[in-house]
């Protein structure tokens, strides 16, 4: 595996697709349904955490089906619902989360790439639900965060640290996301002011959703957030190119930031976002938005990630939806490294990406996923 080079503004490594694993029928060990996480090791083999399926499936650098790690059910390496991110972290181990009650953790050194039960956590009667990346921070403390149900709040994070398999502190809850203000978010001439009361008593997640009924039109801000597996975390609203980056204790560490505006929408985008609009309203009695509301420009940002290396992507979008993608990549200084891009339709943000490799979701008009392993050329790099 070579690693990207640093690079200048204005250079550009290009991702081209170098294998497909995934079928629309046939043998079931090739049959995805959920994806929710990705992983590979230097050993090349692929690691798919696939929720409808209930395991993570091991494939060889080829593509050929090797093992399965874990299954629904109450056993001892059972999953109590289904996996759902993983990653392989500097202590070499396969870390895999799985929804409401377990952490994982299986040694890919081991031809049987059996798994021990780290931790059994219990969050709250609603569990834990996790959605973003297991970590470790720089003392080697093993961080994962989630989300749970609070009364005065609504849905909260929360983050919880195990040593020696054992949770020994979970930290205040932590609201590290842009305001309503801050997304656009509009209530609804229709929502009275007696929702509006019973709402607010009932908790803040209810009261967001009256204002964010529907949600923003398309291309309309969108809050992001992006988790490292150092536990550095990223926030960004779309409708700007800046990203706050925080460390592994939530407390502000720099900004990527950059003067530039998203592209604008041609024609056809308009008439197609009017179209999206006028049957939203129709279908739903508190959709707040008219075509009044509809952005002349798409935001600089669409999405961001950490890969496996630390560094930050921030994918941005382009004009004319042409037929790549494209991201701009930042170290872990918050120093531009380069810019990436590859085929339209790969799905990155799980972040498994390292080196100049790097394992995405591509899912086909029938909604059947595959994954997708990406090479990223430096050899074809522009200046």
């Amino acid at each position: 595996m070579n690693q990207l080079p640093d690079g200048k503004a204005g250079r550009t490594v290009k991702g081209t697709i170098e294998l497909i694993i995934g079928r629309t029928e046939g043998d079931e060990r090739y049959l995805f349904g959920r994806i929710l996480g990705l992983a590979f090791d230097g050993r090349g083999r692929i690691y798919v955490s696939d929720g409808q399926a209930g395991s993570v499936r091991v494939y060889g650098p080829s593509g050929e089906f090797l093992a399965r790690i874990g299954q629904i059910g109450g056993g001892p390496l059972e999953y109590r619902l289904y996996p759902s991110r993983i990653a392989i972290l500097p202590d070499g181990h396969l870390w895999i989360l799985s929804f409401e009650d377990k952490v994982l953790r299986a040694d890919p050194t081991q031809e049987d790439m059996s798994a021990s039960v780290e931790a059994v956590l219990a969050g709250s009667t609603w569990g834990w639900l996790y959605d973003h990346l297991p970590a470790l921070d720089a003392d080697g403390m093993f961080i994962a965060t989630g989300s749970e149900p609070d009364h005065r709040d609504g849905f909260r994070r929360r983050r919880v640290s195990l040593r020696n398999g054992r949770t020994v502190s979970m930290t205040n809850p932590w609201a590290l996301r842009p305001t309503a203000e801050e997304l656009g978010w509009r209530l609804s001439p229709r929502v009275t002011r007696a929702e509006v009361t019973a709402a607010r008593e009932w908790s803040a997640g209810a009261l967001a959703y009256l204002y964010a009924r529907g949600g923003p039109p398309p291309y309309g801000a969108a809050g992001l957030m992006g988790f490292a597996t150092d536990g550095r975390v990223a926030l960004a609203v779309t409708t700007t190119y800046r990203v706050d980056i925080y460390d592994s204790l939530l407390r502000p560490v720099t900004v990527v930031e950059r003067d530039e505006r998203g592209p604008r929408l041609t024609a056809i985008e308009r008439r197609n976002t009017s179209a999206h609009m006028a049957a939203r309203r129709r279908a739903e009695e508190y959709y707040p938005y008219g075509d009044g509301d509809i952005t002349d420009r798409k935001p600089p940002l669409r999405d961001l990630w950490f890969d496996r290396d630390g560094r930050l992507w921030l994918e941005r979008y382009l004009a004319d939806e042409p037929k790549r993608q494209g991201a701009d990549v930042y170290g872990v200084d918050g120093e531009f490294l380069f810019s990436a891009d590859w085929p339209r339709g790969v799905d990155f943000s799980l972040g498994a990406i390292r080196g100049d490799t790097g394992l995405g979701i591509q899912t086909d008009a029938l909604g059947i996923p595959r994954v997708v392993r990406v090479r990223f050329d430096a050899d074809e790099a522009q200046s």
